[in-house]
């Protein structure tokens, strides 16, 4: 592989959704070296597309997985915990899901009771642009009409008011209590992580000025 410096100097750019994505998925991010982990089926290679077709593996038929070998930026726990969560946030019937805009309660909670199936959350507009929520069945069977829906006002009430219910007064001002406090330490967490990124911020600048000084010349080349 070889790169080539052309006329213009080098540009930084912010990371696109997909680079981003990818980079927190690749083991490369937690030091592990890994090679083979896709295939390509030729059922599924377009006509004039030659990088079409590959399909991800599992990670127990990797031909190569060697921990601890590349300049790791996480620990090979915390890249796991990553990508469950983000296989958790993935909008589909097996998985919860990320939060979302609107005032349901449940959403991503519920099941139905006649499919097992997760049911999911609509909104309707009504009086004064208001949203109101219904819980959904997607299940549906050879193209008929789905299995069930219910209001989610009503619902989201009826648990509201259960949770309430079992919540004794003394109980109560416990848990505001663990709120405020939980509400500092996110506020602690959110000036920690700022400070970080300033400081990887200044850590950006810093290399891209070392680059340009190491490359004045735009016509260099290096293998």
């Amino acid at each position: 592989m070889s790169k080539i410096r052309g006329e213009d100097p080098l540009a930084w750019r912010r990371p696109s959704r997909i680079v981003i994505q990818n980079m927190l998925r690749h083991p490369a991010y937690a030091g592990v070296y890994v090679y083979g982990r896709s295939r390509t089926d030729p059922r599924r290679r377009l006509a004039g597309r030659p990088f079409t077709g590959r399909v991800r593996k599992p990670p127990e038929d990797w031909l190569v997985y060697l921990p601890d070998v590349l300049p790791a930026y996480v620990s090979a726990e915390r890249h796991e915990r990553n990508l469950a969560r983000i296989e958790a946030n993935r909008a589909r019937s097996q998985s919860m899901g990320a939060l979302r805009d609107g005032p349901a309660l449940l959403a991503g909670l519920i099941f139905c009771g006649r499919c097992d199936t997760r049911m999911v959350v609509h909104y309707q507009r009504g009086q004064g642009n208001k949203l109101w929520p219904k819980y959904d069945c997607s299940q549906a069977d050879y193209g008929g009409e789905l299995c069930q829906q219910m209001s989610g006002t009503c619902l989201d009430g009826h648990v509201s008011g259960l949770l309430l219910e079992a919540m004794a007064p003394a109980a109560l001002e416990v848990s505001l209590q663990a709120a405020e406090q939980a509400q500092h330490r996110r506020e602690e967490v959110d000036r920690i992580w700022q400070q970080r990124l300033e400081r990887a911020d200044y850590a950006a600048d810093r290399a891209r000025r070392q680059y340009q000084v190491r490359w004045p010349s735009p016509k260099t080349a290096w293998w």
